[in-house]
């Protein structure tokens, strides 16, 4: 059930998803996403929004961009989506592989078949706003348009209501962490600034966004910058650094009268802890050019950040036949990349990891 126009909700719990990477060929992609449907169901938020990489090669496969559109539309709920650069192709970045960034056909094939690639919605005495990461630096005309929308939106509302930002990439990170990170990670450094300018000088209050497939709360400049985890599977630590939390799962939200009132990492019943290449194979191995992705290898020396060292971080297991927020752990669940003693994990060998990234 789609939404078009802003809703307005006085009191709302929403639920973020991201990096569900769903095709017909990924059957444990498909098996996270229903265990994530039948929560859904279970605990009846107002709306469910999707931060992008919908689908697992959409760039490439137009068939995977419809695949995950009609597993959007099995929600019982409202539903919002934005793309990811597995929707789309990537933001243009020198050294980037031919054929990755995103073009005019690939982002009017995400407004044919899924919808609006940015828009407003009112919920909880918030206003969300929504753009589409990918036009960031690719000098279309749609990047133009977004551009002139999102001056328009944050003029009617800066100073009137807080403001949540809704993005696919996250926008910064701290400044070691972005110095060190490759170019596709996050937003590029001249549509930081912009963005900053947009908003006069007082950010977002909020800022929320998949793609690194890690679950993380931090603090920047006066803004809290979110990161809603894939429901597909992580990277292993050898090739990305752990910033979070690297669990499969998706994020609660409680709005009441324009305050983040809560905030939750939460794993359905039934989803699976996957790590890519030791769960399961590196499917961009074998997906097309448009699902290949750079080398992340660069960013190995980063200290990774302990879970004690963020606040307002809180993981809660919750099977989807309990009422919401009834606490839950699952025995014997294993955390990913984690082997339980007499468990036998097969190692799938992929030599193109190194080309991959988030």
């Amino acid at each position: 059930m789609k939404i078009d126009a802003v809703t307005a909700v006085a009191e709302a719990r929403v639920i973020l998803v991201s990096d569900t990477h769903l095709s017909t060929s990924a059957p444990q992609a498909q098996a996270n996403w229903d265990a994530v449907l039948s929560y859904v169901a279970a605990c009846a938020p107002d709306l469910v929004i999707h931060l992008g990489d919908l689908s697992l090669d959409g760039a490439g496969h137009a068939a995977d961009l419809r695949h995950g559109r009609a597993q959007l539309d099995r929600l019982p709920v409202a539903w919002h989506a934005v793309p990811g650069n597995h929707d789309i192709g990537d933001n243009p970045w020198p050294g980037a592989p031919a054929g990755i960034a995103v073009d005019a056909g690939r982002q009017q094939r995400w407004l044919d078949i899924v919808g609006a690639d940015h828009w407003s919605i009112t919920a909880g005495g918030w206003v969300f706003l929504a753009v589409n990461a990918q036009l960031v630096g690719s000098g279309l005309a749609a990047e133009d348009a977004q551009w002139s929308w999102l001056d328009e939106q944050a003029g009617r509302y800066r100073g009137r209501e807080p403001i949540a930002l809704i993005t696919h990439k996250p926008v910064a990170a701290p400044g070691p962490e972005l110095a060190a990170a490759p170019p596709h990670r996050f937003w590029p450094a001249s549509a930081r600034g912009r963005l900053a300018r947009l908003f006069g000088g007082t950010p977002p209050a909020l800022v929320m966004s998949g793609h690194v497939h890690q679950y993380r709360l931090l603090r920047l400049d006066g803004a809290d910058h979110l990161w809603v985890p894939t429901t597909w599977a992580v990277l292993p630590d050898q090739v990305q650094p752990a910033w979070g939390v690297k669990r499969c799962g998706i994020v609660s939200l409680t709005l009441t009268a324009g305050t983040l009132a809560g905030q939750k990492l939460i794993e359905p019943d039934g989803i699976e802890q996957h790590t890519i290449t030791v769960d399961l194979p590196d499917p961009y191995r074998r997906h097309g050019l448009a699902g290949y992705l750079p080398d992340e290898l660069g960013c190995l020396g980063h200290r990774a950040v302990r879970r004690g060292e963020q606040p307002g971080l809180h993981r809660e297991v919750v099977p989807h036949a309990r009422p919401p927020g009834v606490r839950h752990v699952h025995p014997g669940r294993r955390s990913a990349g984690r082997q339980q003693p007499g468990v036998r994990r097969k190692q799938f060998v992929s030599p193109g990891l190194d080309q991959q990234r988030r």
